[in-house]
């Protein structure tokens, strides 16, 4: 279990699998936990002081003197508020600990309690992941989320993925990238750039005209991108050779593996090769995490406990 993972779990927060989040309650205080950058975690709570909104200015003001926050932030009834790490584990645990007790003791002596993040109702929130985002509802807002959450199902899974139209998507947005590396390399630039259009632009393509981005069609994209980068890198090295031999470029293409290698330039060849798919997987990676995250995501609500 990593660092991260143990340290809300040793507070007594449960890990919630379909959110990454931890979440506990605390003298009826609904607390969500997040493990953030650089070993820190924020929290996140919903809560009004009387009928008034939580006023972040006031209470950053009133727990300045508590050095294991290091933000607060309220949009609405929520509250978020970012802790110091520790150098190790047990000293994280105590700044988190120091924190979220000086944050619930304010908030019990001033009078806040915990509410709905739309409508302000007193009565008990539900917590809930539900629409890609944390929230704290009435029992009617977190029906009327069910609801909504199961139409906007329903109208992704009426969308049918088009695979042919996809593909031709595919072929079209790496077109684009054969151009953008071969354009740089006219100008002398490096492939990154080239590289990064070629990734977004095939597999934007495939999902502009399959209509939805699947892995299948991920992995249809990864196809073509590699295949044109093998393509534009023949036709860079062929324009070279042609230019440098005098030779025309249909002749130049067919020959261009023949010359290279009587030259002792195979290696930087396949050097260049690399480099242009490498840096097209880094402009690919992306939108192929947020295909493969869409496809893993809930299609429900999922209440947290």
């Amino acid at each position: 279990m990593s660092f991260q993972k143990k340290i809300p779990q040793r507070m007594g927060f449960a890990y919630q699998k379909d959110c990454g989040c931890y979440y506990r309650e605390i003298n009826s205080y609904p607390l969500v936990l997040f493990p953030g950058a650089n070993s820190q975690f924020y929290l996140l709570t919903c809560v009004k002081q009387g009928e008034e909104m939580p006023d972040a200015a006031k209470i950053k003001e009133a727990l300045t003197a508590e050095k294991s926050i290091l933000n607060l932030d309220a949009q609405g009834y929520r509250i978020s508020c970012l802790f110091r790490s520790g150098i190790t584990e047990d000293k994280t645990i105590a700044n988190l600990k120091d924190g979220v007790e000086a944050l619930l003791s304010y908030l019990e002596e001033n009078g806040y309690i915990a509410c709905c993040e739309f409508s302000g109702s007193e009565e008990k929130p539900i917590v809930c992941y539900g629409l890609d985002a944390i929230r704290f509802l009435s029992e009617e807002d977190y029906h009327d989320l069910e609801k909504e959450t199961a139409n906007r199902s329903a109208q992704a899974d009426g969308i049918k993925e088009n695979v042919p139209l996809g593909i031709l998507g595919a072929l079209l947005g790496s077109s684009v990238g054969v151009a953008a590396i071969l354009l740089f390399s006219r100008i002398g630039l490096i492939s990154a750039l080239s590289g990064v259009i070629m990734g977004f632009c095939a597999m934007k393509g495939y999902e502009l005209l399959g209509r939805k981005l699947s892995r299948k069609g991920v992995i249809i994209s990864l196809v073509f991108m590699i295949l044109m980068c093998v393509l534009a890198n023949k036709l860079d090295w062929s324009i070279e050779i042609a230019k440098e031999l005098k030779w025309r470029f249909g002749y130049a293409f067919e020959n261009c593996e023949y010359v290279l290698r009587q030259m002792e330039l195979m290696g930087r060849y396949y050097l260049n090769l690399a480099e242009v798919i490498g840096f097209t997987l880094l402009g690919a990676a992306p939108t192929m995490i947020s295909a493969f995250k869409q496809q893993s995501r809930p299609t429900g609500v999922i209440r947290l406990s």
